[in-house]
């Protein structure tokens, strides 16, 4: 299940988490002022949480990637209208980095609108259009 509003997240060299990588993720969070409020979904390309910043009501969904210069080429990608880009991202280990990105509201297999779909599709245009 994806989570989209309009917006395409973005699909790459993500980590699978264990279960030690993901105690290490929370603590670190946890001790930059964020909580984690659920699992959002997880699929062949890793796990998306919902964390939410301690000191205000802002949400992100967070994926986990094993470097940070992948952060830097998918940061280009937020200008794109219909990309859900990162807004910026944390090091947890030297190989394991949260990247947070904008939360998006959730929908069902089928399209509610033709709105939401040519959203989408736009989005897939702009990616490849960058070369992504």
């Amino acid at each position: 299940m994806y989570y989209i509003h309009e917006y395409t997240f973005l699909r790459g060299d993500f980590v699978q988490l264990n279960e030690r990588q993901k105690g290490t993720l929370f603590k670190t969070l946890d001790n930059r002022g964020y909580s984690c409020l659920k699992l959002l979904g997880k699929g062949g390309d890793g796990e998306v949480f919902l964390m939410k910043e301690k000191n205000s009501s802002k949400e992100y969904a967070v994926k986990c990637f094993p470097n940070a210069s992948e952060f830097n080429r998918l940061k280009k990608l937020s200008k794109c209208n219909h990309v859900v880009a990162p807004c910026f991202y944390v090091e947890v280990e030297s190989d394991l980095f949260a990247y947070f990105m904008e939360k998006c509201s959730e929908i069902q297999t089928s399209f509610p609108s033709k709105k939401l779909l040519l959203g989408i599709l736009e989005g897939i245009r702009e990616l490849d259009e960058k070369g992504f």
